[in-house]
C-alpha cells in the first residue's frame, strides 16, 4: 500500500509540471517560479486528504497526462469566467464540460469548505491579512477568492475523486479540527510555527 506522503509527493510533481507549462499573458506567475513554496502550499491541501481520495485525483492527473490535457490550465480557464467573461467566453468551447451533476457536487463541498473557512477566520481574525479573500462576490483581478479558487479546481476533477472527497470531508474532524484547520495547522507547522495561533502572532 502506497504511504499517504508518497501519493501526496507524486500529485504534487505531477500539478508542478503541468504548471510550469502555464502560458499567462502577463509573462510567468510567481508560483511558477518558486517551487519550494508551491510544494508546501499544496501539500497544505492534500493534508487532511484520505489515502483513497488521494489515489483517486492522481488518477485524474495520470489520465490527464495520457489525453494530453493540462488540469492546471484548465483550472485557471474555469478562473476567467469571474472576472473576464468575455474572453473566457472565446476559450470555453476548449474547455471540458462539466455536467449538471458535477456542478452540484462541486458546489456542496465548496460550501461546506467556505463555511470552515468563515468559521476559522472567526476564531483567527489575523488569518484574512495572510490569505485570499473568503467569497466570490470578492474576487478581484490577480486575487481570486476561496469560494472561487476551491469551485474551479474541483471542476477538475473527476466525478470519483469528488465523490471520495465529499465523503472524506464529512468524516472529519481530526481533534475537533475541521478540514480546513487542517490544512490551515499544516501550513502553519511548515513555516516553522506551532500552531494557526502563533503564525498569525508572528505575521502582524
Amino acid at each position: 500500500m502506497e504511504s499517504k506522503d508518497k501519493l501526496i509527493t507524486e500529485i504534487v510533481e505531477k500539478e508542478y509540471s503541468m504548471l510550469d507549462k502555464v502560458r499567462n499573458c502577463d509573462g510567468r506567475a510567481e508560483c511558477q517560479d518558486n517551487k519550494r513554496e508551491f510544494f508546501k502550499a499544496r501539500e497544505a491541501q492534500f493534508y487532511p486528504w484520505n489515502v483513497e481520495t488521494l489515489k483517486s485525483y492522481l488518477l485524474d492527473l495520470r489520465t490527464a497526462e495520457s489525453q494530453g490535457r493540462n488540469l492546471m490550465v484548465e483550472k485557471y480557464a474555469y478562473m476567467m469566467e469571474s472576472l473576464w467573461k468575455k474572453e473566457y467566453r472565446k476559450i470555453s468551447q476548449f474547455l471540458p464540460k462539466v455536467s449538471n451533476q458535477k456542478q452540484r457536487l462541486v458546489a456542496k463541498i465548496v460550501r461546506r469548505l467556505v463555511g470552515q473557512t468563515e468559521n476559522a477566520v472567526k476564531e483567527n481574525p489575523g488569518l484574512v491579512l495572510k490569505m485570499r479573500p473568503v467569497h466570490s462576490a470578492e474576487d478581484l483581478p490577480y486575487s481570486i477568492s476561496v469560494e472561487t479558487y476551491f469551485k474551479c479546481e474541483f471542476q477538475t476533477y473527476s466525478q470519483n475523486t469528488l465523490e471520495k472527497l465529499d465523503e472524506c470531508i464529512v468524516e472529519q474532524p481530526i481533534n475537533d479540527d475541521s478540514f480546513v484547520d487542517q490544512i490551515f495547522s499544516y501550513t502553519a507547522h511548515v513555516h516553522g510555527y506551532r500552531n494557526i495561533q502563533e503564525a498569525v502572532a508572528n505575521s502582524k
